[in-house]
């Protein structure tokens, strides 16, 4: 498995709605965990992206979490890291 950053950024839906975010979050780790995602971490952030979604899945099913998610209307990704739990440099 690899390790997924997702860089969110939240919609004018999901702005006005901001209060709602943590129980929306919860709602994603709920799915996404169904789906065989594991949710390391979500950051809410104030700049360039709303939040950053650490993940720990196979490819195939963080694109079907992240198409659930992104249909709901009130985030939107781009596209993210992927990380190999293998050093960088070969031993």
């Amino acid at each position: 498995m690899a390790i997924n950053i997702s860089l969110v950024k939240f919609t004018d839906a999901g702005i006005k709605a901001v209060k709602e975010s943590p129980k929306r979050a919860q709602a994603f780790r709920d799915m996404a965990g169904k789906k065989g995602v594991k949710v390391r971490d979500i950051y809410w952030c104030v700049g360039r992206y709303d939040m950053v979604v650490i993940t720990e899945v196979d490819e195939e099913a963080l694109a079907a979490s992240l198409l659930t998610v992104s249909s709901l209307g009130n985030v939107g990704q781009k596209p993210f890291a992927r990380w190999m739990r293998r050093p960088l440099s070969a031993s």
